[in-house]
């Protein structure tokens, strides 16, 4: 499965402009969400971005859709608005020209023309479901791998903001409901292995009447409902909870039960807030201070079934960690029991309370007197607890990892640290733990050092422990400091490197917010104060900008930077470490008064020109121009890469060799589609199989390939050019009626294949698509996919 890259600005354009065309009515959701996967597929292609079918597939755009919904709206509705969403937005609301130019820079980027965007095409791209449905409606065997559906299960989680360890919890929470739902014969095999929506929410069904299931809900605050709500996101409906599912059948009983259960449970959360004590409070007390309608003996069942809450004697229940229990035990026999026969954990959800009676007495050679419920908290208080399960804490971390543990600990308080992190520890100390197996991860550090520490010593908040109760955290500046200390540019693995204690996630963000924090390379960033930079250096790089304004009405950034080498080697040697993109980042940041920055290409203040702008003005300005002189100029202003619909604005591309203006140039579309009509008169041929062109009209120019792909994706009324993109020394793709059942390039490679008399595999597809002309390069992104529906064709026509 490919990488799926951050989001930037032009995909974020596209989305806002769909969902503001839904808001209108000009558009249905569905298609909306399609088109813009659609769009930001042909996007990543047409920069060379490798991509698979989970890319931008319409589950991934169904998600994001509502986060811009909720940065267009101005308040969260489903999911919170993502900091560029909001941008964006900002950009629409206040600078409309600018998002204008965004937008339809994006198109361009996309390869999407005003018509093409007007009438997208609906069957480009279709989600995995509808995939399956098609498999399975062919009469194709399909089998769903559940252990990959799993992995993608616990990556989704994980692309939609949660940590890894969140990830995990939620994989091990659907394991636990598909035995449950396995052993009340719901279903038959193991729930990653059902992936169609329908059958997913008619499982929920069932499980609502399980009293295994409900029961094992409510005592875990929930956690099985709320992980089958993300696998059926997961699955393809974003839009569904599990709370509306219960209201929908009725079960008020059921929905009033749980409401009263999360409004208890909250209450006593914020109340064990402010009530610490490891003491305990009669309940009595906690009946009168949370102070809603709940019986005595109600709110007693309830604080039986909620496990960080502890009975320390009868009707006397603490809220604290530390809670003192009023049962005399020899804990160090039961600390020996745990080490001897559950080293790996004892569930605390499924004791079998005889058995550990036994194992006791086979240990120990005592008996337990004392009854079930004492004998719960005497095992509550004999190890750690992690994910209901108990833990002797010597089986979890031997002597020498816990007092380097401790160590490290003590060093960096008195250093001045203010909060360590447990994923910051556990990563520091990889090597310590490395043979301690029972510590999973690194968020089983935080009752583990609960348990073994002094309780006035530290205070554990869930994601860090520190030495202050209320610690007012100040990341940025701590992140500031470092770079600017550093006084070089440095990788993400350097930072996190140099601030292991702080969350690798918090660091991200503030690189990635932070206007002080430039971009000087992939992956690769300074701080702006390291960066010198005098008002001579200031206006002498001006003038030079100026100057290229004053002849091309733009400058870039690649021409200023090569007068800059030339002549201003002082202000070079003073920023040696920095890349010319950090240079041009820290410049574009000390001169925005003056210019407007846009990637490479430079501009006056208040003007709006992007590298669509810079490609188009080129036509405009340098028609007649040849092959040469457009790589020349694309390898000059950004690496080499040619914006083919921004020049086709202005001119028309006669031959390999030439472009032309096209005001030079007349197409007589029915004369040039009668004459393509010989050729083709109904569904496609590649376009190398348009070899002779005697029956075509005269336009001035000798007719040839690169000439008819100008006229078939600008000009023609009949046809239309599919492809993979277009190549400056090549013309590949298939010439396509319009109207046509191959509504998509990806239709007419399957096509193609079905029809090979060889075994298809992803190499030996690619080769024959380049040796027919259908593509210029080996390498498509929708190749796995054309594949599948070619075996389909196949498996019909069997």
């Amino acid at each position: 499965m490919a990488r799926q890259k951050p989001w930037d600005k032009h995909e974020a354009a596209i989305l806002l402009d769909a969902v503001i065309k839904v808001y209108s009515g000009e558009i249905e959701r569905k298609q909306a969400i399609s088109d813009v996967s659609n769009k930001l597929r042909k996007m990543a292609q047409g920069t060379g971005y490798e991509i698979d079918n989970v890319y931008r597939n319409i589950a991934g755009i169904t998600f994001q859709m509502y986060s811009m919904e909720s940065a267009y709206a101005g308040y969260t509705k489903v999911k919170p608005a993502s900091k560029l969403f909001l941008e964006v937005v900002k950009i629409r609301n206040e600078q409309k020209d600018v998002y204008d130019v965004l937008l339809r820079e994006a198109m361009d980027l996309a390869g999407i023309t005003d018509s093409q965007d007007e009438n997208i095409n609906k069957a480009e791209h279709s989600s995995n479901d509808e995939k399956i449905e098609k498999i399975i409606q062919d009469g194709s065997d399909y089998i769903v791998d559940s252990e990959k559906r799993k992995k993608e299960f616990s990556k989704w989680i994980i692309d939609n903001g949660n940590a890894a360890s969140t990830a995990r919890q939620y994989v091990s929470a659907l394991g636990t409901v598909s035995d449950i739902a396995k052993n009340n014969g719901i279903i038959q095999k193991d729930i990653y292995e059902i992936d169609d929506v329908d059958d997913i929410k008619n499982i929920i069904v069932k499980l609502m009447e399980t009293p295994e299931f409900v029961d094992k809900n409510t005592t875990g605050h929930n956690r099985l409902s709320a992980v089958l709500t993300k696998y059926v996101q997961f699955s393809g409906d974003m839009s569904f909870d599990y709370k509306s599912t219960r209201a929908r059948r009725g079960d008020a009983g059921f929905v009033i039960r749980n409401r009263e259960y999360d409004d208890l449970n909250m209450r006593l959360k914020s109340m064990a807030k402010v009530y610490d004590d490891a003491k305990g409070f009669p309940i009595e007390w906690i009946h009168e201070k949370l102070g809603i309608a709940i019986g005595i003996e109600e709110l007693e069942k309830s604080l039986a079934n909620i496990p960080w809450v502890t009975e320390v004697k009868e009707n006397v229940y603490s809220f604290s960690s530390k809670a003192e229990i009023q049962v005399e035990f020899d804990k160090e026999a039961f600390v020996e029991v745990l080490m001897q026969r559950y080293q790996h954990g004892m569930k605390m959800d499924s004791i079998d309370l005889e058995i550990f009676r036994d194992t006791y007495k086979d240990v120990t050679g005592n008996e337990i007197r004392f009854s079930d419920r004492d004998l719960i908290i005497c095992l509550r208080n004999s190890g750690v607890i992690y994910k209901d399960r108990v833990f002797p804490a010597e089986g979890i971390i031997n002597i020498d990892a816990r007092e380097k543990l401790i160590e490290y600990i003590t060093e960096n308080f008195e250093n001045g640290k203010k909060v360590l992190y447990y994923k910051s520890i556990y990563d520091d100390l990889k090597d310590v733990f490395a043979y301690c197996f029972n510590l999973t991860d690194a968020m089983m550090l935080k009752p583990y050092l609960e348990y073994i520490c002094d309780s006035d010593d530290y205070y554990f908040s869930d994601e860090y422990i520190s030495k202050e109760k209320d610690v007012e955290l100040n990341h940025s500046d701590e992140i500031e400091e470092f770079l600017i200390s550093a006084g070089m540019p440095l990788s993400y693995e350097d930072i996190y490197a140099g601030l292991s204690h702080i969350a690798k996630e918090i660091v991200h963000d503030e690189i990635k917010s932070n206007p002080n924090i430039l971009l000087n390379g992939r992956e690769n960033y300074f701080h702006y104060g390291i960066f010198e930079f005098s008002s001579e250096d200031a206006d002498r790089i001006t003038e030079y900008i100026n100057d290229d304004i004053e002849l091309e009405c733009y400058s870039i950034w690649s021409w200023v930077f090569e007068k800059i080498k030339s002549t201003m080697p002082l202000f070079v040697e003073n920023n040696i470490y920095l890349s010319s993109v950090g240079i041009r980042n820290a410049v574009a940041k000390k001169l925005k008064g003056r210019f407007n920055f846009y990637g490479e290409v430079i501009c006056k203040n208040g003007q709006v020109l992007n590298m669509a702008d810079v490609y188009r003005s080129y036509a405009e300005h340098h028609a007649p121009f040849s092959d040469d002189d457009i790589y020349n100029f694309a390898r000059e202003v950004n690496g080499g890469v040619i914006y083919f619909n921004s020049i086709s604005d202005v001119v028309v591309r006669v031959s390999k060799e030439l472009f032309v203006s096209k005001d030079d140039i007349r197409f007589d579309a029915e004369l040039i589609d009668s004459a393509l009509s010989t050729y083709l008169s109904s569904g496609y041929l590649p376009i190398k199989d348009v070899d002779s062109f005697l029956v075509f009209p005269n336009v001035g120019y000798e007719w040839n390939a690169f000439l008819l792909e100008n006229y078939l994706m600008y000009y023609s009324k009949k046809y239309e050019l599919m492809n993979n993109g277009r190549s400056l020394n090549n013309v590949a793709g298939a010439v396509v009626k319009k109207g046509s059942e191959y509504t998509c390039f990806v239709d007419v490679c399957a096509d193609v294949l079905s029809k090979v008399d060889f075994k298809l595999n992803k190499d030996k597809a690619l080769d024959y698509l380049v040796q027919i002309n259908l593509l210029t390069k080996r390498r498509y992104g929708d190749i796995d996919t054309a594949i599948t529906k070619a075996n389909q064709l196949r498996n019909r026509k069997e």
